[in-house]
């Protein structure tokens, strides 16, 4: 992975493209529960940005803070998931974030 987990873990409203052109925009992240596994953001596209799709940490490519931008390495491997009813799988994972968060011992 390139760019460092805490960085990543800022970049809610980020830009996310691929090598082929825009994907779409980071609307949540989601930190592992798991030390193995990568943390995920959540990523809205399509028409009308109503599909919501889950990206790992370890497929970014580069981050680019300044320019507010997140570039993939390969769009086919880095999609992981696409939900068509965006605003449910958002309030879920935002609940999800939540927990994980209190779990930890944070501050709801």
């Amino acid at each position: 992975m390139i760019a460092e987990e805490k960085d990543l873990a800022a970049t809610t409203g980020f830009r996310v493209d691929s090598r082929e052109g825009r994907i779409g925009t980071v609307v949540a992240v989601l930190p592992s529960a798991r030390a193995e596994a990568d943390s995920l953001l959540i990523v809205r596209s399509g028409l009308f940005d109503r599909r919501l799709s889950s990206i790992s940490f370890g497929d970014v490519a580069t981050l680019l803070p300044r320019e507010r931008r997140i570039v993939l390495r390969d769009r086919a491997a880095s999609v992981r998931l696409s939900i068509s009813s965006g605003s449910r799988a958002l309030a879920g994972a935002k609940r999800t974030t939540r927990t994980r968060t209190a779990q930890r011992g944070g501050l709801l």
